[in-house]
């Protein structure tokens, strides 16, 4: 089958995104080359071909394509029709980054990965998605529709990021007790928290979550403690300065660390150290 490459014109109103809405005729097999695709299906039986694999995709179904892959969606099975079968759209693949960074960095590394990633809707995000949609023909105004549009894209995001996902669920316990055994064992206590979470597969809110419901706390508040008890346990058994131990629990500020310590045991950490003279 010959591969036919669309290079595809900016909608005026859209900007950093192209808009289709497809009615009775298929797309030809086509790469987008930077951007990434979303597709929710408004009927049944819509075939996609996808790097040369058919498959039959599922009604008031998201799906979300990577870049780079030869892509075609067929109707062939449907007679014409004036209503839509899907609300498609492309998106420039540095705006659809920054969104999905805005939710959840895990986001894009998997789309990245599984190169399709399906998004299951219920009923009511269903019903919502496709009132956010149909309001959209109806703005006319250049930037409020490239903002109504990255508004709809967040929420197909932020719904992808807070579903289960089974087979994470069942090792996430295992993930919470790991990361609360390296920040005992200060391994990650001095670790920026988004780079915490890039270590574990799953999404930053099911890793709290799971961390909050073993320990009663989340990860940053979690960690804050143990940085407090060590600073107290430095303070009292090390001649280290002020600025020495907030640099070694990671604090790049000396007043913040003094700030945060004062926050916690009600007196600043020199004072501290003065009322625990006798231990040293």
């Amino acid at each position: 089958m010959k591969l036919v490459k669309i290079y595809l014109r900016k909608h005026p109103h859209y900007k950093e995104f192209y808009e289709f809405h497809w009615t009775n005729r298929s797309s030809v097999e086509h790469i987008h080359c930077d951007s990434y695709e979303i597709v929710l299906t408004l009927k049944p039986y819509i075939k996609q071909y996808l790097d040369g694999n058919l498959t039959t995709l599922d009604k008031h179904t998201i799906y979300i394509i990577a870049p780079h892959l030869v892509h075609k969606i067929s109707f062939e099975e449907f007679p014409v029709s004036d209503q839509p079968f899907l609300f498609n759209l492309a998106i420039d693949e540095h705006v659809f980054q920054n969104i999905c960074n805005m939710i959840s960095s895990n986001i894009i590394s998997r789309i990245n990965s599984e190169k399709c990633v399906k998004v299951n809707l219920t009923d009511e995000e269903f019903t919502y998605l496709f009132y956010l949609i149909s309001k959209l023909s109806k703005t006319v105004d250049a930037h409020m529709s490239s903002e109504y549009v990255k508004h709809i894209v967040s929420n197909i995001f932020y719904i992808m990021n807070t579903q289960k996902d089974i087979k994470a669920q069942s090792r996430l316990q295992s993930y919470a007790y790991t990361v609360k055994e390296k920040i005992d064992n200060l391994e990650y206590l001095t670790t920026d928290i988004k780079e915490i979470y890039s270590k574990y597969p799953v999404s930053f809110s099911s890793l709290i979550a799971a961390f909050k419901k073993i320990t009663g706390k989340t990860i940053i508040n979690y960690i804050v403690e143990q940085r407090m008890a060590y600073a107290k346990l430095l303070l009292v058994t090390t001649n280290y300065s002020i600025i020495d131990i907030a640099q070694t629990l990671g604090y790049s500020s000396q007043s913040f660390f003094i700030q945060v310590f004062k926050k916690h045991y009600g007196k600043t950490p020199l004072q501290y150290k003065k009322d625990n003279q006798s231990l040293q």
